[in-house]
């Protein structure tokens, strides 16, 4: 085995420790591979919620092929209510240029249930009240984003979730789309 390499000044010759830097390294692969372990087992994988009573359900979306963008607001109860406060679209075919997006009569309420069927994907049940039913995939890449199959476009259509309290006790001004009237 050589010795390591020699480098001179004026004053003394100096070695280079080779032993730390191998230590070094050899720390940084072990750790790179124990993280890379970890992170393909699933440990630090998205985690779908086991429940999304009182949350918010946020999506958008846009479509170059349809021309056509949107998004979705619906409000999810403790009770198993949902509240499907709104739904909007702007389309660069049919509407005037610069007329902003067109605020649509949301769909409708109606009762909710909600299946976690992975560890990064769950389901949601909508029965509207008006009778009709409506089922939505989605698929986490966090606790509370991901992208669903909600009218599927070219850019995926990614969701958020929150606290229904959060969003309730925020200030709002100049929202005039629907309101609810409690007694009191």
């Amino acid at each position: 085995m050589q010795n390591p390499p020699e480098l001179t000044s004026s004053k003394t010759p100096l070695r280079l420790k080779t032993a730390p830097f191998l230590h070094l390294v050899s720390a940084l692969l072990t750790s790179n591979l124990l993280f890379s372990v970890l992170a393909s087992s699933g440990l630090f994988a998205a985690t779908a919620p086991d429940s999304i009573a009182g949350k918010v359900y946020r999506d958008s979306f846009f479509s170059t092929a349809q021309r056509m963008s949107g998004e979705a607001t619906i409000l999810f109860g403790s009770d198993s209510r949902f509240v499907y406060l709104k739904e909007a679209d702007a389309s660069t075919v049919t509407q005037r240029a610069g007329s902003g997006a067109e605020l649509r009569r949301p769909p409708g309420d109606g009762q909710f249930t909600y299946a976690r069927t992975g560890e990064s994907a769950g389901t949601i049940a909508l029965n509207f009240d008006h009778g009709t039913n409506f089922t939505m995939n989605l698929s986490f890449t966090t606790a509370s984003t991901g992208q669903t199959d909600r009218f599927p476009s070219a850019s995926g259509r990614p969701f958020s979730l929150s606290d229904l309290s959060t969003v309730q006790s925020a200030p709002t001004a100049n929202v005039s789309l629907r309101g609810r009237v409690t007694p009191g």
